[in-house]
């Protein structure tokens, strides 16, 4: 799966990642990363529902219910991309909504038409079910288009502007192009060099096979309580939260009370008026949100969907609207939802017993090994051993040469090698290995390796253990320095110091 991740799947908020790491030479900007998307994603709540002719007050709290969502919380401040796919969708959805309070000409429809394509081209070269979002946003444009209307969507059918359908031409340059061009690459390359642009699966229409990839079926099977279930069961089955506690990438968990109790009822009332009241600008958006979470291949997985949240939270806004009268009760429920949500989030890296050791710890060892969380302390705790010890011993300037293949998932094997460079960035980490102890040696001096992580019963590890047998029996000669110091093992792992005197 790590391959495959590596190698096929689109990456461009990964990019946006790494140029944290590139220029400010630290992971804690890394994991804010999202951050900045969620924001993006408040804002445009709060935007689409001021252009819904929602008073100000009712959308900006409507917009912080929305990221206090316990999922978003949550995922706002880890380095996966999902927070940000469902962002960049609803500013999408945003930018082609008309705001009835300017008269737009032409040049402001066509700056807005651009800015949604980017934002749809962002999100297409970010995740693998990017072109699931985008099929849907596309083909409303068109149906929109083709209908003759402008090429933003009107809050209000009646006022909305009737243009000539041969201006589908700007509906190509102003959307689909910068779309193509900033979300299209990783598909082309897949498709050149693996003669798939979704490699990672098999792609059919009707039963007939299109591409062949390399699986039939999603890249990670459901869990057996979701595949015992029905589509709808599986969502209520999540939405009600019955496990006992949230982590950062939640499955069956993760929308809190707020959604059930007030957002779900939002959406049905928001509907049924305005189709009545034909508020065409709400039905519009409203179906492309509705039947994107529908089609999505993993919709009871909550942080693959955080965008239909953010529909129920402009649901809300015109709920909130509509019984105004009523704001003072309504604005309470829904505060104390979100407090409880918020107070509520048994994760193990907030928790007030957590909270508290990470006030006690120095902030150099304020690390991953420190805190122990659930998800990853079930996989990766005989690892923890040799990550603390070169947090206190490697040094900038250092060499840590390591042995074992990075991305081999057997158990005996690491799956982490961040942890090698440290929070900093500073030490300089290399994979050395070779058929040939000379050959090997040969590799550690041209890197300059001060220390190897190497694991026990390996070929280096036998390596090591004969050069250090060999040391033990002539030292009395005392002229022969030590090539190979042990400074860490543990049941799996060891490091050695690796000689100075490299001949």
């Amino acid at each position: 799966f790590i391959q495959q991740y590596m190698n096929i799947f689109s990456k461009n908020v990964n990019l946006f990642f790494l140029w944290n790491i590139i220029f400010l030479k630290n992971d804690v900007i890394v994991d804010l990363g999202q951050l900045c998307f969620t924001i993006a994603g408040v804002l445009s709540i709060y935007s689409m529902a001021v252009k819904m002719k929602v008073r100000k007050q009712f959308a900006l709290y409507s917009a912080f219910l929305f990221f206090f969502t316990p999922v978003i919380i949550l995922q706002s401040t880890i380095n996966y991309v999902d927070c940000a796919v469902s962002m960049l969708f609803i500013i999408s959805c945003n930018y082609l909504i008309s705001d009835y309070r300017i008269n737009h000409t032409s040049a402001s429809r066509n700056i807005s038409l651009l800015m949604s394509g980017i934002a749809a081209g962002i999100l297409l070269g970010s995740k693998p079910t990017g072109p699931v979002y985008i099929v849907v946003l596309a083909g409303a444009l068109v149906i929109h288009y083709l209908a003759g209307k402008t090429n933003l969507i009107s809050p209000d059918w009646k006022s909305d502007i009737t243009v000539p359908r041969w201006r589908l031409k700007s509906l190509c340059l102003y959307f689909f192009l910068p779309l193509l061009l900033t979300g299209g690459y990783w598909y082309i390359r897949n498709w050149i060099l693996h003669g798939n642009p979704v490699y990672f699966m098999d792609v059919s229409l009707f039963g007939i096979p299109i591409f062949k990839g390399m699986k039939s079926d999603w890249v990670e099977p459901a869990p057996a309580v979701i595949d015992n279930l029905n589509y709808f069961t599986s969502l209520i089955h999540v939405w009600m939260e019955k496990v006992e506690y949230y982590m950062y990438d939640s499955r069956f968990s993760g929308f809190g009370p707020t959604w059930f109790i007030l957002f779900l009822p939002a959406i049905l009332f928001s509907f049924g008026r305005a189709a009545a009241r034909k508020q065409y600008g709400f039905l519009f958006i409203g179906m492309i949100l509705l039947i994107t979470f529908i089609i999505h291949p993993r919709n009871w997985f909550t942080r693959y969907v955080m965008f239909i949240v953010g529909f129920g939270a402009l649901s809300f806004s015109l709920l909130f609207e509509y019984f105004n009268h009523r704001k003072r009760i309504i604005s309470l429920i829904a505060l104390l939802l979100a407090i409880y949500s918020f107070f509520t989030i048994n994760s193990p890296c907030i928790m007030p017993g957590q909270v508290k050791t990470f006030i006690e710890l120095h902030q150099n060892e304020r690390t991953l090994s420190k805190h122990k969380p659930f998800n990853i302390d079930s996989k990766v705790h005989k690892e923890y051993g040799y990550w603390i010890w070169i947090e206190e011993n490697i040094s900038q300037g250092d060499t840590l040469a390591y042995t074992f293949e990075a991305f081999n998932l057997d158990e005996s094997k690491p799956l982490f090698t961040a942890k090698l460079w440290n929070r900093s960035f500073s030490n300089t980490s290399v994979y050395i290995t070779s058929d040939s102890y000379k050959e090997w040696l040969n590799k550690l001096n041209i890197n300059d390796a001060s220390y190897i992580l190497t694991m026990k019963n390996s070929v280096e590890d036998r390596w090591i253990e004969k050069e250090r047998k060999l040391f033990y029996s002539l030292r009395w000669m005392g002229k022969i320095k030590e090539k190979f110091k042990v400074v860490y093992s543990d049941k799996i792992y060891k490091i050695v110091e690796y000689g100075k005197d490299r001949k």
